[in-house]
């Protein structure tokens, strides 16, 4: 079970920064929107303390979103993909890779 959780996490971390790469590089600049959340949600947007994350917020490269006990979320990004995160988790929307 843990290993199936640190595989799902490595996922998400993989598209968050898989779609970042549709978001351009400007700070601000909307690159994902939480959809869903079900119990303790919080964001820190802009370098600001945590705080509770209302369905609708939208987030920028570099802000942070995390799940708390018995709790999970949905977060649409701007290439509309979905990420689910489950309970204790802690997401950084990343910014894209340089072109190689």
């Amino acid at each position: 079970m843990f290993m199936g959780r640190l595989l799902l996490l490595g996922l998400g971390f993989t598209l968050v920064h898989w779609s970042s790469l549709q978001a351009k590089d400007v700070p601000g600049a909307r690159a994902a929107v939480l959809v869903e959340k079900e119990n303790s949600v919080d964001a820190q947007v802009s370098g600001s303390t945590w705080k509770a994350a209302p369905v609708g917020v939208e987030l920028a490269i570099s802000d942070k979103l995390r799940t708390g006990e018995f709790s999970r979320a949905a977060v649409r990004f701007t290439d509309l993909s979905m990420l689910r995160l489950d309970e204790l988790t802690t997401i950084e929307i990343s910014p894209p890779l340089a072109a190689d």
